[in-house]
């Protein structure tokens, strides 16, 4: 499929198509909102039943196996924790599993710093709160309010 495939799974959000706005304006051509269609139909649908080239699970469960349907033979899929569910048409029609280990060693920070600078990344910023508001924040993340990071600001001193 020409262009770019973001499947956005997660998030509990009140306002669904937040994700959907904040995704297309990052550069996706198309969006799949798992809570109005099954992502997999969708991603058959759009292409004429060929399948996505790849999709991206970051909340782990059965996110992998449910997409799978949706992505074309020799396609790749993309997770941050362990695939669960039926797997089978990883080997069936020879799509890739990429594990993507996230950490935070100085050589990743230099890399991506890189790719940040020549714009080729942008961080979404969901909300910015001054530190003494450090509480709110982790309640923010704990409920899944937001898309993006939360930044706290440090005001300077003297």
């Amino acid at each position: 499929m020409q262009g770019r495939f973001h499947y956005y799974e997660g998030y509990n959000l009140k306002e669904v198509t937040f994700p959907v706005r904040v995704m297309k304006k990052l550069g996706a051509d198309i969006v799949i909102d798992y809570h109005i269609k099954d992502a997999a139909e969708a991603a058959l649908e759009i292409t004429n039943g060929k399948g996505v080239d790849a999709a991206f699970d970051i909340l782990g469960d059965e996110i992998v196996s449910r997409c799978l349907p949706g992505i074309r033979p020799f396609g790749k899929v993309a997770c941050i924790l362990p695939p669960k569910g039926d797997l089978t048409l990883l080997y069936r029609n020879n799509i890739t599993l990429h594990g993507v280990f996230i950490t935070r060693d100085k050589k990743r920070l230099e890399e991506m710093r890189e790719v940040f600078e020549r714009g080729m990344a942008k961080p979404v910023i969901d909300k910015i709160l001054p530190l003494e508001e450090v509480a709110k924040a982790h309640e923010r993340m704990e409920l899944h309010h937001g898309l993006g990071k939360i930044v706290l600001s440090v005001a300077e001193t003297g």
